[in-house]
């Protein structure tokens, strides 16, 4: 194991790298894949090589940057129950990374629209996204429980204990943006509601 630990390479340059490194000291890429935006712009080529960088890493380091890592290129390929259970590898390593929650909420989903989900399931994303902004006041997690209660509570015309206008204003006065919202709906393979064009 220490042997393959001592000949990693930065995917960009070949360079040698160490475990503990976050970016290659000569091409500067991100060692470790941080935003689920750059996965995302990444070439079909790009990312089956960062896929598989992660995968081969897979146990030999306790890194939570791994497992968020890892769990990204599972979100990009839509295997949800692989990316959920990366993302709650990398939370127990690493408690205060609001994204990897954020992102273990969405990998709930399961690339569904919440209306067609349990509830439980439901009200764990919420619980996530919760936890997300407790550690990190971002918009789109304000966006993301505006959502959630609407798809689910609002369209099977339940109670919900916020409703999702509220959660809506919040997002709208902390700045969401309409990229925010774009993504977030890639991201999530969902549409934005009519009402909230409204809202």
């Amino acid at each position: 194991m220490e042997q393959k630990i001592r000949n990693l390479k930065c995917l960009g340059c070949g360079a040698p790298i160490s475990p503990d490194q976050k970016r290659c000291r000569y091409c500067k890429r991100e060692i470790y894949i941080s935003s689920f935006s750059s996965v995302l712009q990444q070439s079909e080529y790009d990312f089956e090589r960062t896929r598989r960088f992660y995968k081969e890493r897979e146990g030999q380091e306790d890194q939570p940057g791994l497992d968020h890592a890892e769990g990204m290129c599972y979100l990009r390929l839509s295997m949800y129950d692989e990316a959920y259970a990366c993302f709650q590898k990398a939370i127990r390593k690493n408690f205060d990374s609001s994204e990897t929650y954020f992102l273990a909420a969405i990998a709930l989903l399961k690339g569904k629209n919440p209306f067609r989900l349990l509830k439980k399931d439901v009200d764990s994303a919420m619980t996530l996204v919760k936890d997300a902004l407790s550690l990190e006041d971002v918009p789109v997690y304000y966006y993301f429980l505006a959502y959630l209660t609407y798809d689910y509570y609002g369209r099977k015309l339940l109670r919900a204990q916020v409703p999702w206008q509220t959660w809506l204003q919040k997002a709208l006065e902390a700045g969401v943006s309409q990229g925010d919202r774009e993504e977030f709906h890639k991201i999530t393979h969902t549409k934005e509601p009519d009402a909230f064009r409204r809202g």
